[in-house]
């Protein structure tokens, strides 16, 4: 696990209040695990393999198809649990992560829920600083 991994994971714990290496199916776990999946995969650019094999080094008893199973469900567990989008902004806010990648993935998960007009505002102005 490289330090920027463990970072995560930690702000995730810290962030949901539940360990998500944990080998439990409760909601909060589940729900912090795939909070964590997508993270991997959408930030730090892991494919199933790498994350299978991280959580795998943590204790956590997992296979590709969970890794899968996961992503597939986080629009689910936004959409049902109104704290949820909280937790994935605050996660994502750690602005100590710095990369351009990352923080185009906070942007992105910010205006999936942001009124019309915001995202007008931004489709404005990125159209005319990047001649989309």
């Amino acid at each position: 696990m490289t330090v920027l991994q463990k970072r995560i994971a930690d702000k995730v714990r810290s962030v949901t209040g539940v360990d998500p290496f944990e080998n439990t199916r409760k909601r909060e776990y589940v729900e912090a695990r795939s909070l964590l999946v997508f993270i991997y995969y959408k930030v730090c650019r892991l494919n199933y393999t790498q994350i299978t094999r991280l959580f795998q080094s943590q204790g956590k008893d997992m296979h590709h198809a969970t890794v899968i199973h996961s992503l597939r469900n986080f629009d689910m567990y936004k959409k049902f649990n109104p704290l949820f989008n909280e937790l994935v902004t605050d996660v994502l806010a750690q602005d100590s992560w710095g990369s351009t990648t990352q923080k185009t993935e906070y942007i992105k998960q910010r205006l999936d829920n942001a009124p019309k007009e915001v995202v007008e505002d931004v489709y404005t102005i990125i159209s005319n600083e990047y001649r989309i």
